[in-house]
C-alpha cells in the first residue's frame, strides 16, 4: 500500500542534500582510488635501498615475503602480524611519492635475498587519464555504453521486479526505479550501507518489513550466481577436458563447480517437491498481506520488530516464486553476465591484452561479482588484485601493467555510468525515504 499524502515542501538545503551526498561519495571514492600490486621482486643488499616500481605506495600495506613465504616486517606492520614478533626487518623511505625499502642492520632478511613485495598504491586522477589516453577506445566506448544500459535493464528486471512480485504488488515502475537506482551512488562507495538502503526504501514507502525485502534480494542473488556459474562451468570443463590453458585450474575447480550445481539442483528439486510446494502455506500471499497492512494499527506499523519482520520470512520469495519468474530473472542476469564478459574483453583489447576465451569466461564473472562486495570501493582495489591473480599469476596471459590498466579503465567507466543513473533517481529516493511525509 502506498501512502497517498502529498510530499511535503522542502527547503533548498533539503532538496540539495542528496546531491551533496552524491558529490561527497564520488569525491571520497576518487580521492581513495587504490590498486593492489603483487608482482614485484626486489633484492636487498646490506642497507642499500631499492625503489618500488609504482609511486604513491601506502606504507602500512607493504609486505615482504621470501620464497618460503616467510613474512618480513616494517614498523608499520610489526604490531599487525604475529609473525613479526617485534622485529623490524626493513625501513620504508618516501620521497615525493616515490617509495624505497632497505634492510635494517639487525634484519632477519639475508643480504642479497630475493623477496616478493606486495602493497597497495594510490591511483591519482592524472595517472588514470594517462592510462586511458593510451587505450584504443574506438570499440570500447560504444560497447561500454551498451553494457551500462543492459546492467540497468537487468537490475530492474530482476531485483526490481522481485520487489513487485513478492513484496508490494502495487509498486509502480517509478518506485521500482527509485528503490533500485537511487542507492547506486551509495553502493559505489559504501556497498555494505547500500544493502540497507534498498529495504529501507521498501519499509518507509511501501511498509514492507526488512526481512521480506531481503528475501526478494536473496532470491534474485541466487539466480544471479547461477547465471555466473553458467558461464564459468563450460570454461572450466574446456580447460580441464580439452585444452589446459591454465594448468592450475584442474579437477579441484571442476569438482567445485560440480558441487555448486548440485546445490542448485537440490534447491530446484526441493521447491518442485510436495514439501517445497507446502512452503507457501506458512506465509500470507503478497496481495493479502497488502490488504492486511491497511488494517494494521499505527503502533504495529511503527514498531521496530514490525519493521524488521520475522526471521523465517527470508524464505518468503522462494515460497511464492513461479518457474516463469525464475527463468525470466535468470535470463536477465545471464544477459548481464554475457554483457560484462564482452565489455571486459573489449577493455582488455583496448589495453593490448589478449586473454584466452576460456580464461576470460572464468575470470571476468568473478572480477565483476567482486565489484559489488566490500572488497571493492567503487570497483577499485579488490578487482585489480583478482584480475592480476587470475590473468597474470595463474594464466600468465598478459603483463601486470596491462591488467591493472584494463581493470582501472573498465571500473572507472562502470562507476561513472552507475553514478549517472543513481544521480538521476537519488532525489526521489531520498525524499520518499527520509521525508516527513511520503
Amino acid at each position: 500500500m502506498e501512502n497517498k499524502q502529498p510530499l511535503s515542501a522542502k527547503s533548498i538545503v533539503g532538496q540539495l542534500l542528496p546531491y551533496v551526498l552524491t558529490i561527497g561519495i564520488l569525491v571520497w571514492v576518487f580521492n581513495n582510488l587504490t590498486t593492489q600490486i603483487s608482482d614485484e621482486v626486489h633484492t636487498l643488499h646490506t642497507t642499500q635501498s631499492s625503489r618500488l616500481q609504482r609511486d604513491f605506495a601506502q606504507r602500512d600495506s607493504i609486505l615482504l615475503k621470501d620464497k618460503s613465504k616467510r613474512l618480513y616486517c616494517s614498523i608499520y606492520n610489526v604490531k599487525l602480524h604475529k609473525a613479526c614478533k617485534g622485529h623490524v626487518d626493513f625501513l620504508i623511505v618516501q620521497k615525493q611519492g616515490q617509495v624505497f625499502i632497505q634492510r635494517t642492520k639487525g634484519s632477519r632478511i639475508p643480504a642479497g635475498a630475493s623477496l616478493r613485495v606486495s602493497y597497495t598504491k594510490k591511483v591519482t586522477i592524472g595517472e588514470m587519464w594517462t592510462l586511458i589516453s593510451k587505450a584504443d577506445l574506438t570499440l570500447f566506448i560504444p560497447v561500454m555504453l551498451l553494457h551500462l544500459l543492459i546492467f540497468f535493464f537487468a537490475d530492474m528486471s530482476s531485483f526490481g521486479l522481485a520487489y513487485k512480485w513478492f513484496n508490494a504488488p502495487d509498486m509502480t515502475w517509478k518506485e521500482i526505479l527509485e528503490a533500485r537506482a537511487g542507492p547506486y551512488v551509495v553502493q559505489i562507495g559504501l556497498p555494505q550501507l547500500a544493502e540497507l538502503m534498498f529495504p529501507l526504501y521498501m519499509w518507509r514507502v511501501k511498509k514492507v518489513p526488512f526481512v521480506e525485502t531481503m528475501s526478494a534480494n536473496t532470491w534474485a542473488n541466487v539466480l544471479d550466481y547461477t547465471a555466473l556459474l553458467s558461464v564459468i562451468t563450460p570454461a572450466v570443463i574446456y580447460n580441464v577436458m580439452v585444452d589446459p590453458v591454465i594448468p592450475v585450474i584442474g579437477m579441484k575447480w571442476l569438482i567445485g563447480v560440480g558441487v555448486c550445481w548440485l546445490l542448485v539442483l537440490s534447491g530446484i528439486i526441493y521447491l518442485a517437491s510436495p514439501l517445497g510446494k507446502q512452503l507457501a502455506k506458512y506465509y500470507t500471499p503478497p496481495h493479502q498481506r497488502e490488504e492486511q497492512q491497511t488494517q494494521a494499527p499505527p503502533k504495529e506499523e511503527q514498531s521496530i520488530l514490525h519493521s524488521i519482520g520475522k526471521f523465517h520470512d527470508v524464505f518468503r520469495a522462494f515460497a511464492f516464486a513461479t518457474w516463469s519468474q525464475g527463468f525470466r530473472v535468470y535470463g536477465a542476469r545471464l544477459l548481464f553476465v554475457l554483457s560484462s564478459l564482452l565489455s571486459n574483453l573489449v577493455a582488455l583489447w583496448a589495453m593490448g591484452a589478449n586473454i584466452p576465451l576460456s580464461l576470460a569466461m572464468i575470470g571476468i564473472p568473478i572480477i565483476t561479482a567482486s565489484i559489488f562486495t566490500p572488497v571493492s570501493v567503487g570497483g577499485y582495489g579488490g578487482p585489480q588484485l583478482i584480475a592480476w591473480f587470475l590473468f597474470v599469476k595463474l594464466g600468465n596471459a598478459a603483463k601486470a601493467d596491462q591488467i591493472v590498466a584494463y581493470s582501472l579503465l573498465w571500473s572507472t567507466s562502470f562507476m561513472i555510468g552507475r553514478a549517472l543513473f543513481g544521480g538521476f533517481y537519488i532525489r526521489g529516493f531520498w525524499r520518499r525515504t527520509f521525508g516527513d511525509k511520503r
